[in-house]
């Protein structure tokens, strides 16, 4: 798993699971992910970020992405890897 406040390149996310929403009503989700060297990560989003939003956009699915956690390897943020 990824340690605190990395950037993780990341082949595709395989899976996600919707958890209960925060207590302030925003989504949340468990991720699943496909790494470079064939491994698979879960993590979660982090609580009230929207993060949880772009997890949600399709354009994200089944293509590489940057994936940041916090220090308590929650995903903050996914970003497209650009010239795939």
């Amino acid at each position: 798993m990824a340690s605190t406040r990395d950037r993780v390149r990341i082949e595709a996310i395989a899976e996600t699971q919707r958890l209960r929403n925060s207590v302030n009503g925003n989504p949340r989700f468990k991720v699943t992910m496909l790494m470079p060297d064939g491994t698979v990560w879960t993590a979660q989003t982090q609580s009230d970020s929207y993060v949880a939003y772009d997890i949600e956009n399709s354009d994200n699915w089944g293509v590489p992405l940057w994936v940041d956690f916090n220090g308590q390897g929650k995903i903050t943020a996914v970003h497209p890897v650009q010239g795939v």
